[in-house]
This record gives structure tokens, C-alpha cells and sequence, in this order.
């Protein structure tokens, strides 16, 4: 997987390109400087073009250690992979209308 991109305004942090082995350490350390700085951090997801095992294990890694964060728009491409591995109603919060 090639990078994942990392945008903050505000409370919302957007996610996009691809999420995966490849990157998840790098965005730990970016992600984790923003998110710590908000009570109630909002993760923008519409723009992820893949993410694998472990970038579903990064977004349970956030939950736990962030528990106020909100995961939104989680494109409708990744329900699969989501429901396969028992994450659904922790991941998915706010569905994208994205394919």
C-alpha cells in the first residue's frame, strides 16, 4: 500500500489514499499528535481508497485510546471486510454513499 494523507481542521481529521501495513506506524505517530490535542476528535474516512487488517486494527487502537472519537463516513466498499472481522459496530458509525 502506498500512503495515506492526513488533513486536521478544526475537530475533524480526514484520511485518505490507502491504509494499511505500509503505513500504519506513520500515521500512529501524525494522527495521534492531532487527536490527542481534541476531546472529541472526528475521523473523516469518505476518502480511503483501501485499507487492510491492519488499518482496522489502527482504527480499534483509536477507539480504545480515544474513546470519545467518532468515525464517519466509512465508504460502503470496505462493509465487507468490516463485518467479516466482528468490527462493524465499532467502526462503522456514519456511512459515505461512496462505492
Amino acid at each position: 500500500m502506498s500512503a495515506c494523507d492526513i488533513v486536521h481542521d478544526n475537530n475533524t481529521v480526514r484520511l485518505s489514499g490507502r491504509m494499511g501495513f505500509d503505513n500504519v506506524n506513520a500515521l500512529i505517530r501524525q494522527a495521534d499528535q492531532i487527536l490527542k490535542a481534541q476531546a472529541k476528535p472526528v475521523l473523516d474516512l469518505s476518502q480511503l481508497s483501501a485499507i487492510d487488517s491492519a488499518g482496522l486494527a489502527l482504527l480499534c487502537l483509536w477507539k480504545r485510546n480515544y474513546p470519545g472519537i467518532t468515525f464517519q463516513n466509512m465508504p460502503n466498499k470496505f462493509d465487507a471486510i468490516i463485518k467479516v472481522s466482528g468490527l462493524y459496530g465499532l467502526i462503522c458509525v456514519n456511512q459515505a454513499e461512496t462505492t
